[in-house]
């Protein structure tokens, strides 16, 4: 059985290109010792985009690919807790009416700048990401941010 508290829930990049994918880690607002399996946390419908802090390339998740995954040893835990920083990057899409952005999650366990992330971000696939209503985004790419949730 899995220590809890060595783990995270996480996705492994989809980037083909990985020789290892990097994982990335998920907030969740629930303890993990209360959790009997990812499902239980992220409802069917759920949906999320996820950058790699490693590649840039952003890809689509669904409640399928969240694995609960484990770090060997709980400082290494508590040092990936403690020094994260999460993002939530908004960028309009092309139609003119539409109100919900497309939104990226990002974590960045590097200590990447803002404008780091940003460049990071602007660099990978984010032409073929399409909002709520199916609309890609508006190009030249405008960027702005919203503070993730710090709570865990």
């Amino acid at each position: 059985m899995v220590d809890p508290s060595l783990s995270f829930l996480g996705v492994f990049c989809n980037n083909p290109n990985h020789t290892q994918p990097p994982a990335i880690y998920l907030r969740h607002p629930i303890p993990l010792e209360k959790l009997q399996s990812p499902s239980d946390l992220l409802p069917e419908n759920w949906r999320a985009y996820l950058a790699c802090f490693d590649c840039g390339l952003v890809f689509e998740y669904l409640p399928t690919d969240v694995r609960l995954l484990t770090i060997s040893d709980k400082a290494g835990l508590d040092r990936l807790r403690r020094s994260s920083r999460f993002y939530v990057i908004c960028i309009e899409c092309e139609a003119e009416d539409c109100e919900v952005p497309i939104k990226i999650q990002f974590y960045d366990g590097l200590g990447l700048s803002l404008a780091d992330v940003e460049n990071k971000i602007k660099s990978g696939n984010v032409e073929t990401l399409r909002c709520d209503g199916g609309f890609p985004p508006k190009m030249p790419r405008l960027v702005w941010h919203e503070k993730a949730d710090d709570s865990e």
